[in-house]
């Protein structure tokens, strides 16, 4: 919609990617840590530092895919899970974090999301 980019999609092959992206308002819309091997990490945010997707794929060569259309509200989370259980992670609305999920199975990943607008909107940490 309207000049917005509606899809970023990022592959590491060997190295540790951390990609942030943040339309308007300058405000931080993702801070990530990730001390895994060949991981990808993936943020977009459209709208005044409201987090419209947010996935992660921490294993091998697995490809994430993040679509937002609408300001503030995501709509489309697809996570490439081949080789490991995904943890997904979605909030319809705008000023209410909704979950918090934690795969300590395989990856160990920790996400979580908050849709507010100045406050850094995600914070995911992986200490494996």
């Amino acid at each position: 919609f309207g000049g917005l980019p509606s899809a970023m999609m990022m592959d590491s092959r060997g190295k540790d990617d951390v990609q942030m992206m943040s339309q308007f308002g300058g405000l931080p819309s993702a801070m990530m840590m990730d001390s895994q091997q060949k991981d990808d990490a993936q943020m977009m945010s459209q709208f005044g530092g409201i987090p419209n997707a947010m996935t992660m794929d921490s294993r091998g060569k697995d490809d994430a895919q993040l679509m937002s259309q609408f300001g503030g509200i995501p709509n489309v989370i697809m996570l490439d899970s081949r080789v490991k259980d995904g943890v997904q992670m979605m909030s319809g609305f705008a000023g209410i974090p909704s979950a918090m999920m934690m795969d300590s199975r395989v990856t160990n990943d920790a996400q979580m999301m908050s849709g507010f607008g100045g406050l850094p909107s995600a914070m995911m940490m992986d200490s494996r």
